[in-house]
């Protein structure tokens, strides 16, 4: 994946590490509800989720090192549960960019 966001400038290819507030992340049902504006974007298929404070943290099964938290109305209303494809996305302002050591 590629990440846009703010700290250091990379040259394409250099390793890095992003990081962003899990609850930053915004949900969609599909990918065509998503934010064109919103240049961090993924899909993936959620395959588990863990109480949190007011939600539930999301890992889908595509990306499992990315945790995405939901406050439960959201996931209610969505239908979230196992097995349901998802897209996400998150404003680089969001998201914390570091060059790796």
């Amino acid at each position: 994946m590629k990440w846009s966001g703010r700290g250091d400038t990379l040259t394409a290819g250099e390793p890095a590490t992003c990081v962003f507030a899990p609850g930053s992340v915004r949900l969609h049902l599909n990918l065509q509800t998503t934010p064109t504006s919103a240049v961090n974007r993924w899909t993936g298929t959620v395959s588990m989720m863990d109480p949190v404070p007011g939600g539930v943290r999301l890992f889908a099964a595509e990306h499992p090192e990315i945790a995405v938290d939901c406050p439960s109305t959201t996931a209610l209303t969505l239908g979230i549960r196992p097995g349901v494809q998802l897209a996400f996305s998150i404003d680089a302002d969001d998201v914390s960019v570091r060059r790796s050591r």
